[in-house]
């Protein structure tokens, strides 16, 4: 009876460890990845990407990538939100419509561009897609929609697929009464 609540034990205390160890490694992994995007722009010695980017009704915009900075001529709000979606698709065009919203309700702070990827016969589009995964580490091919949000032309936080627009809200009002 002594010799099974031991081995009982023993095997409890050995998943235990696993699971540390496991959950260890995810966060070693997370914090890397973490590492990567966070780190100061000064220590980066990449080229910054210049990019004529056309929106969904075709206008063009001149854009330059540098890691996590991302520089529109010609904005000047605080608040930079970049939606990048594939074309000819439903979801996208209910997104538009919502973050339109959010761009009428944070007038002063926010600009959205609205960026498609796939099929718009604008090469520099899908190579700017492709820089911000390699950039933002992101593993899969299939994450449009992608909403990127910039502070002061820096790199805050971005939202993979479809997401409810109560959350991008917090999100925005959390951005602007963030100091930096």
């Amino acid at each position: 009876m002594q010799k099974q609540s031991f081995k009982q034990l023993f095997l409890l205390v050995v998943h235990f460890s696993l699971i540390l160890l496991i959950a260890n490694a995810l966060t070693a992994c997370n914090d890397k990845q973490k590492n990567r995007i966070n780190k100061d722009d000064s220590d980066d010695e990449s080229v910054p990407q210049s990019y004529i980017l056309s929106d969904y009704e075709a206008n063009k915009y001149s854009a330059t990538l540098k890691q996590r900075s991302l520089h529109f001529e010609e904005i000047k709000t605080p608040l930079l939100i970049v939606h990048l979606f594939q074309d000819k698709k439903n979801i996208a065009h209910t997104q538009i419509k919502m973050l339109t919203q959010l761009e009428n309700q944070f007038k002063q702070n926010i600009v959205i561009k609205h960026i498609p990827i796939h099929h718009t016969g604008n090469p520099d589009n899908s190579a700017f897609f492709k820089q911000l995964q390699q950039y933002l580490l992101l593993q899969k091919s299939n994450i449009l929609p992608l909403i990127i949000l910039y502070k002061n032309h820096r790199y805050y936080t971005h939202f993979e697929g479809k997401i409810p627009i109560e959350i991008l809200r917090h999100s925005i009002q959390n951005i602007l009464k963030s100091k930096g």
